[in-house]
């Protein structure tokens, strides 16, 4: 009857710098320590919702489908995601590499790698937030049978918040 689609994307300014370390690793290889320093960061959504048969403009708001779709959408738009994101994020702001990994065919390390190597966590930080959106999205289905029935208070999906399905 319904669907919500959301997409994150995000925007950030950062400042790398890194070392090498004296200390080798499990494997015996040369590291890099990075540290990362993020001036700005910001997550992005968007949401699709899709309705097969939409309600009359009178009663649209009151829909049931509607209201289930709207709860779809205060999941993934919950400051917690964002938080959840940004503390992701903040595993990234330093890190251990090889050497070998980031460093160029004279053995220097390459800022172009660094900024690789980071952009790849990014979305690792990304794809986990995703995911966690996805994990609710599926339970709001699973307690409402897909909208049929209200969401009970303490579904734990809203905090201490009310539905707006019930």
């Amino acid at each position: 009857s319904g669907e919500t689609r959301f997409r994150f994307r995000y925007r950030y300014t950062s400042q790398a710098s890194w070392n090498v370390r004296s200390a080798r690793d499990d494997s015996g290889r040369r590291v890099a320590e990075i540290h990362v320093k993020f001036r700005s960061l910001r997550l992005m959504l968007s949401h699709d919702v899709w309705l097969r048969n939409p309600p009359q403009p009178e009663t649209f708001w009151d829909a049931q489908i509607v209201r289930h779709e709207l709860d779809h959408v205060r999941i993934s738009s919950d400051p917690q995601i964002e938080e959840h994101f940004r503390d992701q994020v903040a595993k990234i702001e330093s890190f251990q590499a090889p050497v070998l990994s980031v460093a160029g065919v004279n053995g220097r390390i390459e800022e172009t790698k660094i900024q690789s190597l980071i952009e790849s966590k990014m979305e690792d930080a990304l794809q986990n937030t995703t995911e966690l959106v996805q994990i609710r999205y599926r339970e709001l289905d699973r307690l409402t049978r897909h909208g049929l029935l209200p969401l009970p208070k303490q579904s734990g999906l809203f905090g201490d918040q009310a539905s707006s399905s019930e």
